[in-house]
């Protein structure tokens, strides 16, 4: 019965109603030892059944010697179900590993939900490993909507930092010390008499109304006979349990003892093989232990005990000997070796047994870090590693962890623009990595994975060292690809990496299996980390490692090493050679089954079709965010959301975009992105372009620099709106000094800012740097952000009136061409014009106006653009009312032939897109687009046959020739308008204007 716990008991039975029939919640109670946690969650296993629950047992372990994700191993198998590990690194990405590990629990939980309501109650979180809390903190989200009470408890001196965090998005029940009346009941309780006022006063007052000691204090009286004066009675936990266990036979306290070291729970059979006891007589002692309430047999599995309270086990291990403890620890090794229990388990007894057992300890540690980096639980594998390394002996490294802490997620590489995730490949240093050398590399895959970027860092860096001592390529090459995994901010040079690189390729055989990934990384190196290497000596060891790669005929390795390939001729202008590589590495990453990669080559993929200006490219990076949503780990899940801001800038949707921008952001510093912060201000910049005022990001806009840069300077002092500084930042700079990068951005910075503060002179450089690139469009990194037409920016620049002109044509047509309508009205502007004055029309777009003489095309057309979108039938430009004709233009089975031509222009057009054939794609959408309109004059409303001499289908060829003709007469002296006239205005029975957003037409 519980005690002065009426609240406590109202809440659980509260939600055990509200699960039943709504959605699900995380409910913990929180408190001291023995205050009552375990009994209240077994209160909710009572009054389950009356509210149709059906309850799930899981508790954790006070050491490091439980399976990966424990807790939840026994929370499904009390639900008939099970927890299946997906290998680690079999998709290439720990985050998307760990997310559907984490998704299958929910899953398995709403499943089993869906059929009746489940609680699962987790006891003695506190001392639950971090990637199980990580899981329970991903599943109480999801099962939100499911019928599912998670129900945990735990003591909050001893609670976690993620345990905290947790704790404050759920429900807590905290339970504190009972009052003196129920003191007094819950003794009247155990001893069957109520006792004094001072009696019951005394013992709260030395208990603090803990119910556990409370109880263990009157058992204790009781068993004196008499309560004895009241300074008799014990103060303080271990005194209490001392007296009591000091009442249990010798021969039971050896007993209590073995099982002490075996921990909260042991099996008979090892039992008796610890305290060298004959089952028989093993029996009749846990049979006393039971009868004291110090041991009681849980419901399963059976022939099993387990301590009453950790209280009781605490005191018996603190009681014993260091040499007698150590003795034990060491039966217990050697008795769930024979019996089959995990790794994890035997190596804390062999640590425990002392420096006798270091060489057993260390293999057995290292055999239990595999098994838990294997199940995904990367943090258990980190205290596992670093276990084995300390028993193995030789130099410590600083820091290493022991089972739980370091950051919430991995920070990994920060290629330029956050592309989708780093090189290299994502296997862990291999299988066979010989000795402490490997084990260190396997120590920093642990601590990557976990999320621990700069202990992983020391601990390769160790691995390094120690490998180069032992002459040990292979794990030479492993320390140093870990490393190159490990990544640095976007644009930093890290020369000791590639002097690490370089010695491991020297130092591996030439058909090495991971000769190629060593090359393919330090390709990579050479080429971001601005190194100054030779751009034909970078592309040339990309090229070497895709071949290897293929001989091999290993499709993970050569997705990577086509990346590689890849990035080595990323520069500005290069989008068409990229492509074909990135189809390639697409294939590969197919064959390989590796999501992340696939993703990743649609996404650069996307960035090079926008930099062509090909419509496709909007289409391929809305996929891009699509394919990263359903990935779903954190760092995909800000991939997507910064990429749809991208998408946002693309199309001139500003608005959205801003609120993209802030929220990509929040969640890059959620989950510790180190390029969040530097995407975001490169995002506010494309902003800014479009005329919106740069967000507050909390950080000034040069935080992206990576060194000292002016013209970053300057922009800061533009955005805070302070132009004398600005230009002052800029006087006299030199754009030979500017950086350079695989993209245009640090150009386009440049020339927006000299073409606001700049001079003559560093105007004119500004538009010949950028004038090579025109034509094209600045897409920074894997579509980190978009920045417009280059030929935009040279329109800023242009040293004469008649080249301003020519670019800010071009780049409206390309925004046209794009569907980027707002970029296209920056340019426009008021200068979108087509209005008569007398017998002349003024058409004014793209910054250029021209005259032309009255024509009724001219008339059909401004008609059209005072209402954009809107249908305008032929008739109504005519003045005409509706009439009705005879005789079919087409037969059915001209038709016919017209549509099966269609469909075979189709296939060709798709055909010479993948074969990236423009000439060929020109020469069929040409022909198709003919056979379309043919097709359409002989079709009418609701695809009825026109008639011959129908007096509608006379109107529409009357309206189109007009509209056709004025436009024939603009292209004379105004092609970019003419273009623009040609892509927007449909004709036909009904015509229309159909630019959206159009330029804003004076009309």
């Amino acid at each position: 019965m519980l005690f002065g716990r009426e609240h406590a008991v109202t809440l659980v039975r509260r939600a055990l109603a509200e699960v039943s029939g709504a959605g699900g919640r995380l409910l913990l109670a929180a408190g001291e030892a023995g205050v009552g946690k375990t009994a209240l969650a077994a209160e909710l296993l009572r009054a389950a059944p009356g509210h149709g629950v059906l309850v799930s047992w899981a508790a954790c372990r006070a050491d490091a010697g439980a399976p990966a994700y424990w807790p939840w191993v026994q929370a499904l198998r009390g639900l008939s179900r099970r927890l299946d590990f997906e290998p680690a690194g079999a998709t290439g990405d720990a985050d998307a590993a760990r997310f559907r590990l984490f998704d299958h629990i929910a899953t398995q939980l709403a499943e089993a939900a869906a059929a009746r309501p489940v609680a699962v109650v987790l006891d003695d979180l506190h001392w639950c490993d971090e990637s199980s809390l990580r899981a329970l903190a991903f599943v109480a989200d999801r099962v939100r909507t499911a019928r599912v009470l998670l129900f945990g408890t735990y003591r909050e001196a001893q609670a976690p930092p993620r345990l905290v965090d947790l704790a404050r998005s759920a429900q807590v029940v905290q339970l504190g010390g009972l009052d003196e009346p129920d003191v007094a009941r819950l003794m009247a309780d155990v001893a069957g008499a109520a006792p004094s006022p001072e009696l019951a006063r005394a013992v709260r007052r030395r208990t603090g109304g803990n119910p556990f000691l409370t109880r263990e204090v009157t058992r204790l009286l009781v068993s004196r006979g008499e309560p004895g004066r009241l300074d008799d009675v014990p103060d303080g936990a271990r005194v209490v349990l001392g007296e009591r266990l000091s009442l249990l036979s010798p021969a039971c306290a050896g007993l209590l003892g073995a099982a002490a070291v075996l921990g909260a729970e042991a099996g008979l059979g090892v039992l008796c093989q610890v305290a060298g006891l004959d089952p028989g007589d093993a029996v009749v002692l846990v049979e006393e232990a039971v009868r004291a309430g110090v041991l009681v047999r849980p419901p399963a599995p059976a022939g099993h005990v387990r301590f009453a309270h950790d209280l009781f086990r605490d005191t018996v291990v603190e009681a014993m000997a260091p040499d007698d403890r150590a003795r034990r620890h060491r039966a217990a090794a050697g008795a769930l070796r024979d019996d089959g229990a995990p790794a994890a388990e035997v190596a804390l007894h062999y640590l425990r047994a002392g420096p006798a057992c270091a060489a057993e300890a260390a293999e057995l540690s290292r055999i239990a870090g595999e098994e838990a980096a294997a199940g995904l639980a990367y943090e258990d594998a980190c205290g596992h590693f670093a276990r084995a390394l300390a028993a193995g002996g030789g130099p410590g490294l600083p820091g290493l962890p022991g089972r739980s802490g370091g950051s919430a997620l991995p920070g990994g590489s920060a290629r330029p623009g956050g592309s989708a995730r780093p090189g290299g490949s994502a296997r862990p240093g291999g299988s066979a990595l010989p000795g402490r050398p490997g084990l260190l590399v396997r120590l920093g895959d642990a601590q990557y994975r976990a999320g621990r970027s700069d202990e992983a860092r020391s601990s390769l860096r160790a691995a390094a060292n120690e490998a180069r001592a032992a002459g040990d390529g292979t794990t030479l090459a492993a320390a140093a690809l870990g490393l190159e995994r490990l990544g640095v901010r976007a644009g930093t040079r890290d020369a000791e990496l590639d002097d690490l690189l370089a010695e491991a390729a020297a130092a591996l055989e030439p058909g090495h299996p991971r000769l190629p990934e060593v090359l393919a990384a330090r390709a990579r190196t050479l080429h971001h980390g601005r190194l100054g290497a030779d751009p034909a000596d970078v592309t040339g060891l990309a090229a070497e490692a895709v071949r290897l790669a293929r001989r091999r005929d290993d499709p993970a390795t050569l997705a990577g090493c086509l990346l590689a390939l890849h990035d080595a001729r990323w520069r500005p202008g290069s989008a068409r050679d990229r492509l074909p590589i990135l189809d390639d590495m697409a294939g590969a990453a197919r064959r390989a089954g590796d999501e992340e990669r696939i993703a990743q080559a649609k996404q650069l993929r996307a960035a090079a079709l926008l930099e062509l200006g090909d419509p496709r490219g909007v289409a391929e990076l809305a996929e891009y965010c699509a394919l990263a949503d359903r990935l779903g780990h954190p760092r995909a899940r800000w991939n997507a959301l910064t990429r749809r801001a991208t998408l946002a800038l693309a199309t001139g949707d500003a608005a959205a975009a801003e609120r993209l921008v802030v929220e990509g952001l929040a969640l890059g510093a959620r989950i510790g992105e180190p390029d969040a912060i530097g995407l975001a201000n490169t995002q506010a910049f494309a902003l800014m372009l479009l005329g919106r005022p740069w967000p507050d990001l909390g950080e000034p806009a040069t935080v992206y620099g990576r060194r000292h840069n002016p013209v970053l300077a300057a922009l800061s002092a533009h955005v805070r709106g302070d132009r004398r500084a600005a230009a002052a930042i800029l006087a006299g700079y030199d754009l030979a000094d500017a950086p350079r990068s695989h993209d245009p951005e640090p150009l386009v910075f440049t020339a927006f800012m000299l073409a606001e503060y700049g001079d003559e002179k560093q105007r004119r450089q500004a538009y010949e740097a950028l004038l090579p690139l025109a034509g094209t469009h600045s897409v920074v990194g894997g579509c980190a952000s978009y920045q417009g037409a280059i030929d935009h920016h040279l329109s800023r620049l242009a040293p004469a009136a008649g080249d301003a002109g020519r670019h800010a044509a071009a780049a409206v047509a390309m925004y046209d061409r794009l569907g980027a309508g707002p970029w296209a009205g920056l340019l426009a502007g008021r200068a979108a014009v087509f209005r008569r004055e007398g017998t002349t029309w003024v058409l004014g777009f793209a910054g250029e106006t021209v005259h032309v003489p009255d024509a009724k095309g001219l008339h059909d057309i401004a008609a059209l653009l005072a209402v954009p979108g809107r249908p305008v039938h032929v008739r109504t430009l005519l003045g005409l009312p509706a009439a009705t004709g005879a005789d079919p233009v087409l037969d059915e089975r001209a038709r016919a032939e017209y549509r099966a031509r269609l469909t075979a222009l189709d296939d060709e057009l798709d055909e010479a897109a993948t074969h990236h054939d423009p000439e060929r794609e020109s020469r069929a959408r040409t022909e198709r687009d003919f056979l379309i309109a043919e097709l359409a004059a002989a079709t009418g409303l609701g695809r009825r046959p026109r008639r011959l001499g129908d007096e509608n289908d006379r109107a529409r060829k009357t309206v189109t020739a007009r509209i056709r003709y004025a436009i024939a007469r603009v292209r004379e002296v105004h092609p970019v308008l003419a273009d623009h006239l040609d892509r927007h205005v449909r004709t036909g029975t009904e015509c229309r204007y159909r630019a959206d957003p159009g330029p804003g037409w004076e009309l």
